[in-house]
């Protein structure tokens, strides 16, 4: 089952994602935890209409999301559908998220009796806001925004599905190394009956800009992930019950490698040796060269990060030793020094 989102000025995640109730209130970021880092998420956004291909989400029109259609522009329709997935590697650059906020509220009209009677006059306004000071590194044009929030028991498990919504927001263009206000206007959300998280996810012609708070969006589609695989093996356990089977990869991605790591200091080739754990996660990642320990850190965080389907024997999930050769000879791709090719199997 795949994690879709459907746009009306203010989305819905699907499947089985609840809309709130009426009400008011502040909403506030989660913050990351202590543990091991999950995989950075540099994100593309797939959007199609009922009638249309999928075609990615490359600008914003007000709050409605606009898709690259085989070179022309396709404003898409509020009952459009959104598939985020992952991309090989964040845009050059980054943008330093230095303060933020978002608050949600309402007005009601309240019609008063002499006999001290008070009537509901219904809702006279209401709305939701984000703001934000950000400094972006380099240049950015035509950039928009992408604010998904979600119950915060989504990230720590006491929440298998999450009540998230998503909003976009043309911001324009983003000035190098200067303090720019961002201001997003939104649809109501409803804060008052539980705590709501939110995430800020920053593009530029359909690529993401790693933020400052990458390591939030990280935890959130890592979450993602785990329970898609979860659901995946679950289904494999199931249909080779007495089957013995070699461990096959579910997701892998390219590396991505901390902000000004030099090109030059990885290797053409490498060696990675793993494990593959009896529910499909990866542990033990060691290389066959010594690297510089930014390099090491970004191969280990990635590769702990890709998903498999366990080794069977006899239909028993048992783990499995792996050594995959990393290629990184060419030209960096989008994600800079950190983008690999295909890994190639031992």
């Amino acid at each position: 089952m795949g994690f879709r989102l459907s746009l009306l000025l203010l989305g819905l995640f699907a499947p089985a994602l609840e809309a709130g109730a009426q009400g008011a209130g502040d909403v506030a970021i989660v913050q990351v935890e202590s543990g091991p880092l999950p995989p950075l998420h540099p994100t593309v956004i797939m959007g199609s209409s009922k009638k249309g291909p999928s075609c990615q989400v490359v600008g914003v029109d007000g709050n409605y999301a606009v898709a690259d259609n085989h070179g022309a522009q396709l404003r898409l329709p509020s009952s459009a559908t959104y598939e985020p997935a992952r991309a090989s590697g964040f845009l050059p650059g980054s943008i330093e998220i230095k303060g933020q906020a978002a608050s949600s509220s309402q007005l009601r009209r309240a019609y008063r009796f002499s006999g001290g009677e008070t009537i509901d006059g219904g809702v006279l306004s209401e709305g939701s806001e984000y703001q934000a000071t950000v400094v972006a590194s380099q240049a950015y044009p035509a950039c928009y925004l992408v604010l998904v929030f979600f119950d915060p028991g989504f990230l720590d498990g006491s929440a298998d599905s999450a009540s998230a919504m998503v909003a976009f927001q043309s911001i324009g263009d983003l000035p190098a190394g200067v303090e720019t206000k961002v201001k997003a206007y939104y649809g109501f959300l409803d804060a008052r009956s539980r705590s709501m998280g939110y995430i800020p996810l920053y593009f530029s012609h359909g690529g993401e800009i790693r933020t400052s708070l990458a390591e939030e969006s990280a935890r959130f589609f890592r979450r993602i992930e785990l329970l898609r695989h979860k659901r995946m093996v679950d289904l494999y356990f199931q249909r080779n019950p007495r089957a013995t089977l070699p461990a096959r990869p579910y997701l892998r991605f390219p590396p991505i490698f901390p902000p000004g790591t030099d090109r030059a200091s990885i290797p053409d080739g490498l060696e990675v040796d793993f494990t593959v754990s009896t529910d499909g996660t990866v542990e033990g990642v060691t290389l066959s060269k010594a690297v510089q320990a930014d390099v090491l850190a970004g191969i280990q965080r990635t590769i702990q990060g890709w998903l498999y389907l366990p080794k069977l024997q006899n239909g028993q999930p048992v783990e499995s030793a792996t050594s995959l050769v990393l290629n990184f000879k060419g030209p960096a791709q989008r994600g800079g020094a950190g983008a690999a090719s295909a890994p190639s199997a031992k």
